[in-house]
This record gives structure tokens, C-alpha cells and sequence, in this order.
């Protein structure tokens, strides 16, 4: 029989074992479910089975964890990761059927890993990873700036000389037009 049917046969089998299991428990009253025992608690003699069921409950769940929880947690769970300031910095990930691959600097090396749900494997080592240089800062383009001489502003007397000359100025057009419009 192929290893996917019989795992597939192994989890209805799983699932319907805890099914009746909860089943169990829940007709037996521990959940709340019993119609004439929910309004009035009276203690069983025999407390053998309700041990039993208890313990096949705790089994139950425990093959369920061992069974599905490392095939949800590599499918599902978290990603490699690190700190802002680790030396360590996940460049890329990519996930694929049997684990994943992921692009990764260490101390100025970039490193191609490949991961399953068990190991870890280096892949290829990249070599040195490539400086990015973002270029000068803003203060220091500032700073390297050729120094430029920049003409004073005029002062209030210049300002008003200039206005009056401008309005001197206006004032001759204004009658030599009026002379030509005469004529």
C-alpha cells in the first residue's frame, strides 16, 4: 500500500477513535450533557470507568499532538526570524512541499540554506555579500557645496530710491503718451 493511503488510514482511524472517545465522556455526563443529571449531582459508586475514559481521553490527545502538530507547525508555523540587530538577516524565504530555502547573511557572507521540518543544510555559500552604499548623507553634500557669495540685500534707503526712480520713470511715459495722443 502507498506511505500516503496509509497515513490517510491512520488519521481516520485517529480521528474516529477520538470522536468516540469524546463521545464517551460527553454521554457520560463529565461535559454537562445528560439531561436528568444536570440539574441534580448525585456521586457514582464505581468511579473505575470514568478513570478509564479519562485516561484513553488524555492518550488520545497526546497521539494526536505527536502525530499532527509537526506536520501543522512546518507547514504553518513560524518562519526562520531574527532580531533587528542580529549579525543574522533572512534576505528571502521560499516554501516548497518538503521544506523550505532561504537567502541569508551572516557576518557579511550570504549563505543558501535549505530546511525540512527536522534539519537544516547549507546549500551554497555565495560569497561576500554585496555592500550597499547608499551614497553621501544630506549634510554631507551640504557641506562639500562650493561656497557661493550671495549679493547683500538692498537696504531701505536703496529700496525707496529705487521706487521713486521707477515711479519718476512711469510718470515721463505716462506724458509722453498723453503729448502723442494730443498731437
Amino acid at each position: 500500500m502507498p506511505p500516503k493511503r496509509i497515513f490517510m488510514l491512520r488519521s481516520i482511524s485517529t480521528l474516529s477513535l477520538a470522536f468516540f472517545a469524546t463521545l464517551a465522556v460527553a454521554q457520560n455526563g463529565m461535559l454537562g450533557t445528560k439531561g436528568e443529571s444536570a440539574t441534580q449531582f448525585t456521586p457514582s459508586a464505581s468511579s473505575g470507568g470514568g478513570l478509564l475514559q479519562m485516561v484513553l481521553a488524555v492518550i488520545v490527545v497526546m497521539v494526536l499532538m505527536k502525530l499532527f502538530l509537526p506536520k501543522m507547525m512546518a507547514k504553518y508555523g513560524s518562519k526562520l526570524s531574527t532580531g533587528l540587530n542580529s549579525a543574522i538577516k533572512v534576505e528571502e524565504s521560499a516554501s516548497f512541499a518538503g521544506g523550505s530555502i532561504h537567502l541569508v547573511t551572516v557576518r557579511g557572507r550570504t549563505l543558501l540554506l535549505g530546511s525540512t521540518p527536522t534539519t537544516i543544510s547549507t546549500l551554497a555559500d555565495l560569497g561576500e555579500a554585496p555592500k550597499n552604499d547608499p551614497g553621501p548623507t544630506f549634510m554631507e553634500m551640504v557641506e562639500a557645496a562650493p561656497e557661493r557669495e550671495f549679493p547683500t540685500p538692498p537696504s531701505m534707503d536703496q529700496m525707496r530710491a529705487a521706487i521713486s526712480v521707477a515711479e519718476e520713470n512711469e510718470a515721463a511715459i505716462a506724458l509722453q503718451r498723453l503729448n502723442q495722443l494730443m498731437r
